[in-house]
């Protein structure tokens, strides 16, 4: 009867210890451009202490990692590698030469983002050279930025671009913890340069 506690007892811890370590979740979301469009191919990146994934959005801007371990602490970043020149042209120069103006002023922390070509936290005349030496063949890239910003969505609509409240590390989502229940991080894909949003997603 006593080994049979024993055994049992065993058995028990077992169960338990195999419960803890098997327990994982999935880290999901969707990535879209500022006017809804799903953006495919965007790199989405899972890192912990012992864990590091990567994987793409497919055509929906869906992106989906299983078997992450719960109650751990998690990085998440995404990017996406793409022409420079994709949707930049003259009329996005337009655009952004207004809003300088005065005359018709930016409504979004997307557009904003998007004109900010040179990553100067502001839409200047500086911002107009790059885009404009991008178009003439000039330069290949904008020298001091990506072609496309993938911003963490939550964060985007509580910030405020105009009042110097953004920064650069909008691209990841740091750090979050994993608990039983799924997790959902949704991205918006802002192309450098593109003021109407015109560029292949």
């Amino acid at each position: 009867m006593k080994l049979l506690k024993i055994y049992s007892t065993v058995l028990t811890f077992v169960f338990l210890a195999f419960n803890l370590t098997a327990q994982t979740t999935t880290v999901s979301g969707r990535v879209l451009n500022k006017l809804g469009v799903p953006s495919t191919n965007v790199e989405i990146t899972l890192t912990a202490t012992n864990f590091d994934q990567t994987t793409t959005t497919d055509a929906e801007g869906n992106y989906e990692f299983t078997e992450v371990p719960v109650n751990e602490e998690f990085s998440i970043n995404a990017i996406k590698e793409d022409d420079h020149l994709n949707g930049v042209s003259t009329f996005d120069l337009v655009f952004l030469t207004r809003h300088i103006l005065g005359i018709n002023i930016f409504e979004t922390n997307a557009d904003f983002i998007a004109m900010d070509v040179n990553n100067s936290g502001a839409n200047t005349a500086f911002d107009l050279v790059q885009a404009r030496r991008l178009i003439l063949g000039i330069t290949e890239e904008f020298p001091n930025n990506t072609a496309w910003r993938i911003v963490n969505s939550t964060a985007l609509e509580s910030a405020n671009f105009a009042q110097g409240s953004l920064d650069n590390n909008l691209q990841a989502t740091n750090p979050f913890m994993t608990t039983t229940d799924a997790t959902i991080i949704n991205f918006t894909a802002i192309k450098i340069g593109d003021a109407n949003g015109n560029a292949i997603p």
